[in-house]
């Protein structure tokens, strides 16, 4: 499966993070550092999943309440929906917010 790296039309990234097509739980994480952002600093994050979505079994989204609405600030493509796969996500999740210094 090829994935697209960059969003070149914008100059902003997307794709946050790729486990890698070799392991057994696949994991795509999208965000911009914008929406890392508003992550970061909201007081609440509300979760939600899609199940079966062709190639991977669950769409996650992480949103925020910003001026009154639900964002979605990151959206992720889950190959299952074990603890460890949502453990992997919440901790890529924030680690890059760390790397950015959120």
């Amino acid at each position: 499966m090829e994935i697209i790296k960059s969003n070149k039309g914008c100059g902003k990234r997307f794709l946050l993070n790729d486990n890698g097509p070799k392991t057994a739980q696949r994991v795509f994480i999208f965000s911009t550092d914008a929406a890392l952002n508003l992550l970061a600093n909201a007081e609440e994050w509300y979760l939600d999943g899609n199940f079966s979505l062709a190639l991977f079994s669950q769409l996650y989204v992480l949103r925020i309440r910003s001026n009154n609405l639900l964002t979605t600030a990151v959206f992720c493509l889950l190959q299952n929906k074990t603890q460890r796969t949502y453990e992997y996500l919440l901790r890529t999740v924030l680690q890059k917010c760390e790397e950015r210094g959120l």
